[in-house]
């Protein structure tokens, strides 16, 4: 299903955190009507949202699937996103 190397957890990681976010904020505009104009998630819990979704593809991944290198990379790519997201939304 899925290769185990360190390249592989990249993709994995930056595909799963770009697809959390884009989900997140989708539902998030969605719950609310358009002219509120406000974001309901602001960043501290957009950011713990994001955390959460990914720690559990992490568990997934490193116990379910035994893929101990794709992990660690997977590991990688989500905390330096969410370094970035925590500077970036500061």
């Amino acid at each position: 299903m899925f290769k185990d190397s360190f390249a592989a957890g990249v993709v994995y990681g930056l595909v799963a955190s770009l697809l959390a976010l884009f989900s997140i904020i989708y539902f998030d505009n969605m719950i609310f009507i358009p002219e509120q104009l406000h974001q309901t998630l602001y960043p501290p819990k957009l950011q713990l949202l994001l955390l959460a979704i990914c720690m559990i593809l992490f568990r997934l991944m490193m116990v379910n699937w035994k893929h101990t290198k794709a992990g660690r990379a997977f590991l990688f790519v989500i905390i330096v996103s969410a370094l970035i997201m925590f500077f970036k939304f500061r």
